[in-house]
């Protein structure tokens, strides 16, 4: 699901997602704003709730997943299920990633697994390498972990990262299950 350049109010509700071709990579299962060159172009209004992305059983040992692109103004994500985020490879890939975003963006009441960096927030830029910093970003009332099976198999991360953000709240979330990997958390 991808929005194109200046999208507006988009509710996405009850959705399941899986990939088309197993072991595909560089794939995002809802890619919001990932194109704009500029912030006029940002899409805004879009909620995503109850979606379900579980990767548990997709064999896809080289993957560079970012399953969920946030880059916009007023975008919710609430009530939703990411799971079996993994690679055989030391790489970047996460759960959520809330790039450039005017804000606000909220983050509210899911469950994200990955074993990369869990939740992302900032990093990256337009392609004219104007600085796109995320603004007014709540995580809330999430559960971020890494799945226990991975353990002595999988390289993970960190189950939280931001590069940089204006106004971020991380608020009543739980972490679960994080323990050193390929980078100390």
């Amino acid at each position: 699901v991808q929005t194109g350049v200046d999208a507006r109010y988009w509710r996405l509700r009850g959705l399941r997602i899986r990939p088309l071709i197993e072991g595909y990579s560089n794939w995002a299962a809802i890619s919001i704003g990932q194109g704009a060159t500029s912030p006029a172009q940002l899409p805004s209004h879009v909620e995503l709730d109850r979606i379900l992305i579980d990767l548990d059983d997709v064999k896809a040992p080289d993957f560079r997943y970012q399953i969920v692109l946030l880059f916009g103004r007023d975008i919710w994500m609430h009530h939703s299920h990411v799971s079996g985020v993994v690679s055989a490879n030391d790489g970047d890939y996460s759960a959520v990633w809330v790039g450039f975003s005017p804000g606000p963006v909220l983050v509210e009441d899911n469950y994200l697994e990955s074993g990369g960096e869990t939740v992302f927030v900032g990093g990256g830029n337009f392609g004219n390498n104007v600085q796109a910093t995320p603004t007014d970003v709540t995580i809330r009332r999430n559960h971020i972990t890494f799945n226990l099976a991975w353990r002595g198999i999988y390289q993970v991360k960190n189950l939280f990262e931001t590069k940089q953000a204006v106004r971020l709240r991380l608020e009543g979330n739980l972490f679960t299950n994080q323990w050193v990997g390929a980078q100390i958390a």
